[in-house]
């Protein structure tokens, strides 16, 4: 029951993925059969829980006479449909060893790729919850001890009235806003879990005026690498396509891609029907010409690749590199303007309280 729970709640997370992989082809690279190696990494005590389990599992299905692959598609989702292709793919070629290493220096690339754009959103949502945490200090506490002195006075700054009023309304329709927030959040999250939806959304972030071309740089950078992965463990054209479009994470594509597939079981050419695909960059159109056409297709695909993480990484670097000093302006102005608010009304009192004098 235990093993049942854990591979339909809990497939491994892509860093795990990338690691399992890499080591399992270490030792089938040393002669160590499948069943021996999922058995020394399931007894590793340096290995994550969730991937000891992980081997465990496997190692008890191999051992009831299943074939890679097949083991790892009933434990569906506990590995992802690409590692399964790849493994169906090189499992009937003798390139087991050399599939497991190729996909799991993809699945630490994708696990690199989130970890440097986590680190690089750290800095500004830090200070965004800084400034939050100071504005909810100011508008719930500071501003309504003031407010019996601030109502003597004739006139307030506009910062000033704007706080308190965002103060009593808080105080007033605290618990109103609260629970509208919640139906809110209960509703786009229903709202966003609709296909027609989650592909308009796709659709649309592949066309944002300045996040748009790097979305498009990822999708068809991980697109033409798990292309060439599957292509090079034997998986089929169309099979590794439908894979590869999944792997971008984008409907909008993952839907074309469908229909492109169809065009070319009823004869069409596959790399212009690839080509075609509303999503990816006009490099990847000529990449998939050249290469079935010289017969170095993969080449080609990692080639393209690496060409659109070269400029997808220098994008990204760049757009960090302005939004710190961006995202600390404009913060910075609003810290400013709390300040405004809460110390103007003080000096507006203390130069009545001089005039009298």
């Amino acid at each position: 029951m235990s093993g049942r729970l854990f591979r339909r709640r809990y497939p491994l997370p892509m860093g795990q993925l990338g690691d399992l992989c890499n080591q399992l082809a270490g030792f089938l690279y040393s002669g160590v059969t499948v069943v021996q190696a999922l058995d020394l990494l399931a007894s590793t005590a340096g290995m994550p829980k969730a991937s000891r389990q992980a081997c465990r599992l496997l190692a008890k299905e191999l051992r009831g006479g299943l074939l890679l692959p097949e083991a790892m598609q009933r434990l569906n989702p506990l590995f992802p449909s690409t590692l399964i292709a790849a493994m169906r793919g090189a499992d009937g070629h003798g390139k087991l060893a050399a599939a497991l290493l190729r996909m799991g220096k993809q699945y630490t690339w994708r696990q690199q790729q989130k970890q440097q754009m986590l680190a690089g959103m750290a800095y500004p949502a830090l200070l965004s919850g800084m400034v939050l945490c100071v504005a909810w200090l100011a508008v719930s506490w500071l501003l309504p001890q003031m407010e019996p002195l601030l109502t003597q006075m004739e006139t307030l700054p506009p910062a000033t009235r704007i706080l308190l009023a965002g103060g009593r309304l808080l105080q007033n329709q605290g618990g109103a806003i609260l629970a509208g927030a919640v139906v809110l959040g209960v509703l786009l999250h229903f709202l966003f879990r609709c296909p027609s939806v989650q592909l308009v959304c796709d659709r649309a972030v592949l066309h944002l005026p300045l996040l748009g071309r790097t979305q498009r740089q990822v999708a068809t950078a991980r697109f033409a690498r798990t292309l060439a992965d599957l292509y090079a463990c034997g998986a089929s054209i169309l099979e590794a396509v439908a894979l590869a479009a999944d792997a971008t994470g984008n409907r909008w594509i993952r839907k074309q891609a469908e229909t492109a597939i169809r065009q070319v079981e009823e004869g069409g050419d596959w790399p212009q029907a690839i080509g075609r695909i509303d999503g990816f960059m006009p490099q990847l159109a000529l990449c998939l010409q050249i290469g079935s056409q010289s017969g170095a297709l993969r080449e080609q695909l990692e080639m393209t690749a690496e060409v659109m993480d070269r400029q997808n990484a220098l994008a990204s670097k760049q757009m960090l590199n302005l939004l710190e000093p961006v995202s600390t302006v404009v913060l910075g102005a609003l810290i400013l303007l709390l300040m405004a608010a809460v110390l103007l009304p003080m000096y507006q009192y203390y130069d009545s309280l001089w005039s009298l004098y």
